[in-house]
This record gives C-alpha cells, sequence and structure tokens, in this order.
C-alpha cells in the first residue's frame, strides 16, 4: 500500500479497461474536490442531471487533461474517487 504523506503520486492509473495518465498536481485535485462539492447527490431534474453531467465532464478533463473515449463516465469518477481518497495500489 502506498503511504500519500511519503511516496510519489502515481502517473498512470486504471480506468475501466486502460491505463491513463493522471494528472498528479495538488491544485488540481483541490480543484476536484470543489467541483465533487457542487454535485447534485440527488439529481431532481433534468437540469440537476445535466448539471451533473457538465461537473463530472470538467473533473474527468482535469483529471486526464482530456475526455477518455473509451471509458465511461461512471469508471472516470470511480477511479477520480479512488485517486483522491488515497493513491491506488500500483497495476
Amino acid at each position: 500500500m502506498m503511504n500519500t504523506a511519503n511516496d510519489k503520486p502515481p502517473g498512470i492509473i486504471r480506468v475501466g479497461g486502460g491505463l491513463y495518465r493522471v494528472n498528479a498536481d495538488f491544485r488540481v485535485w483541490i480543484r476536484i474536490l470543489a467541483l465533487l462539492r457542487d454535485m447534485y447527490p440527488e439529481a431532481k431534474s433534468a437540469a440537476d442531471m445535466a448539471h451533473n453531467a457538465r461537473v463530472a465532464l470538467e473533473i474527468e478533463t482535469l483529471a486526464f487533461s482530456h475526455i477518455l473515449p473509451d471509458e465511461t463516465i461512471s469508471d472516470a469518477m470511480r477511479a477520480v474517487a479512488e485517486f483522491i481518497a488515497g493513491y491506488p495500489d500500483p497495476f
């Protein structure tokens, strides 16, 4: 298990079925945390769902520098959640 206090963050993580470069700059992840707080936990309308989709795509772009064309947004968000909780185990 990696130690987030001592170990350098990984530069590549698994997302769905592929390996992708991840932006490990802490400033990016502070912004991602703010964006996660901006999402509606329970989208009650189409406008709420559209808002969450826009925020999720912005998070994906920040984390990976682009939208991952071969992965679902669910896989990308799962990878973001694992990375933000502590470095994922090496693949």
